[in-house]
C-alpha cells in the first residue's frame, strides 16, 4: 500500500476479521461475513462492497453508494425531541445526517433500495432457518 493512501468507499466492520486473517496468512473461512479488504487496499481490485446491509434486532439498513435507506419497527423521539421516522432514505452526498426533512425524492430510487433490502432480508431470514436445530 503506498504511504499515505486515503481511500474514501465505505466498509464495514465485518471486514475486519477477515481482512486481518488475510494479512496474517490465515485462510478466509467461508462462515465469516464481510469481505477481505486487502486486494483493493493494494490496488488489484475494486471495493468488493458495491452494496453494504446490516440488520439488528428491529433496525436494518442498506446503503448503494450514497444512497441509504434505515428501516425500524417504529419512530423513536431523540434526545432533544425531534421524532426520526421508522423509515429513512437519504441521499449521503447531499444530506449526510439522514435528516427527514431532506428525505431522497426519487421514487425510483426508494423502491430500488427497498426491493433490494426485502431480498437480502429474505435470505438472511432463509440462512437464519436453515441454522435452527431441528
Amino acid at each position: 500500500m503506498r504511504a499515505g493512501q486515503v481511500l474514501d468507499d465505505p466498509v464495514i466492520s465485518l471486514d475486519i476479521l477477515p481482512t486481518s486473517l488475510a494479512a496474517a496468512g490465515v485462510e478466509v473461512s467461508p462462515i465469516h461475513d464481510g469481505a477481505n479488504l486487502l486486494p483493493w487496499l493494494k490496488g488489484r481490485e475494486e471495493n468488493p462492497n458495491d452494496t453494504l446491509y446490516w440488520s439488528w434486532r428491529c433496525l436494518s439498513a442498506i446503503r448503494i453508494g450514497t444512497l441509504k435507506e434505515t428501516r425500524s419497527h417504529a419512530d423513536v423521539q431523540a434526545t432533544d425531541g425531534t421524532v426520526v421516522p421508522a423509515h429513512i432514505f437519504a441521499d449521503l452526498a447531499v444530506n449526510p445526517r439522514e435528516l427527514p426533512s431532506k428525505a431522497l425524492e426519487s421514487a425510483e430510487k426508494r423502491a430500488m433500495l427497498s426491493e433490494k433490502l426485502d431480498k437480502w432480508l429474505e435470505q438472511v431470514q432463509t440462512e437464519q432457518e436453515k441454522l435452527k436445530p431441528e
